[in-house]
């Protein structure tokens, strides 16, 4: 069980959180303060548009964030959330320096091919 206030592991049988010292209601539902985001959009985006084995696993690390949520482990949820924004993150980098240095290549042939001539 964990606290519906600062989501950390209630030790069994515990009346108040060791974490923020609230009192814990037994047989009460877990409750997160404040939603935690998936990312979800971010790696659908990244995977289509830049680098598609980053942005899949930032759409698995995505897909794990509400089921995490729902079976009170809101520590993993929120490792879940973190992984799939950094996976998508570091796709989007991935596909931002493939498409520079593929310009850079071009450009390179171009002027190699003007100094040919």
């Amino acid at each position: 069980m964990f606290c519906a206030n600062c989501g950390k592991e209630l030790p069994e049988g515990s009346a108040f959180c060791p974490g923020c010292g609230r009192a814990v209601a037994t047989g009460a539902p877990v409750t997160v303060a404040e939603p935690i985001q998936s990312y979800l959009a971010l790696g659908i985006i990244s995977a289509l548009l830049c680098c598609l084995p980053f942005g899949v696993v930032s759409i698995v690390y995505a897909t794990q964030v509400s089921g995490k949520v729902a079976a009170g482990d809101l520590a993993g949820a929120r490792a879940a959330s973190r992984s799939a924004k950094n996976w998508g993150i570091a796709a989007i980098v991935t596909g931002g320096v493939a498409m520079a240095l593929g310009v850079l290549f071009q450009l390179a042939a171009l002027l190699i091919a003007i100094a040919a001539d």
